[in-house]
C-alpha cells in the first residue's frame, strides 16, 4: 500500500485560488501514470480549499469524490491542535483494500502522519510544500518525494 500526502493548493479567505488550481492540475498530471490501474482511494481534511483541490483531483484522474475528514484538518496558530493517532485511524481505514490512497490535509498532518504511520511515532517531522508530494511506502517502509 502506497499512501500520497499532498498539500491543498494555495487560498484566499479559505478556499483554492487560481494558483491553487494549476497546481492541483499539474499535481493530477504527474499523478496520472504512477496510479494507473491502482485501486485509488482520496481522503480530504473538511474544509473548501481541501475539498476543493481534491475536486480538482478526482475530475482530472476520474476517481470517486474524496471522503472529508474534520480528522485530517488542525490550526495550531488558532488552538486546534493535531491528534495524529485519529488521524492515523482515520487514514489506516481509508486505505483498506487499496493500492494507493492520496490524502490531501493540514500542513501539520502533513509534518507528522508520514513518519507517524511508518514508526509509531510523532516527533519526526516531514515538510511539504505546495505543488509537492510525499509518498509513504508502507510495506517498503520508506517515504519519498514525488
Amino acid at each position: 500500500m502506497r499512501i500520497i500526502f499532498v498539500r491543498y493548493g494555495e487560498y484566499d479567505n479559505g478556499h483554492i485560488n487560481q494558483s491553487g488550481r494549476e497546481t492541483m492540475l499539474s499535481i493530477a498530471h504527474r499523478l496520472e501514470s504512477y496510479i494507473a490501474n491502482h485501486k485509488v482511494n482520496i481522503v480530504v481534511a473538511d474544509v473548501p480549499r481541501a475539498i476543493e483541490s481534491a475536486d480538482i483531483l478526482c475530475k482530472e484522474l476520474h476517481l470517486p469524490k474524496a471522503q472529508p475528514f474534520k480528522e485530517l484538518f488542525a490550526e495550531e496558530e488558532n488552538g486546534r491542535l493535531p491528534d495524529i493517532e485519529t488521524a492515523a485511524s482515520v487514514v489506516f481505514s481509508a486505505a483498506k483494500q487499496k493500492d494507493t490512497l492520496i490524502v490531501i490535509a493540514s500542513r501539520e498532518y502533513l509534518e507528522l502522519l508520514p513518519k507517524y504511520i511508518l514508526n509509531g511515532e510523532n516527533s519526526v517531522k516531514t515538510e511539504i510544500k505546495r505543488g509537492e508530494m510525499l509518498i509513504v511506502d508502507y510495506e517498503l517502509r520508506n517515504v519519498s518525494y514525488l
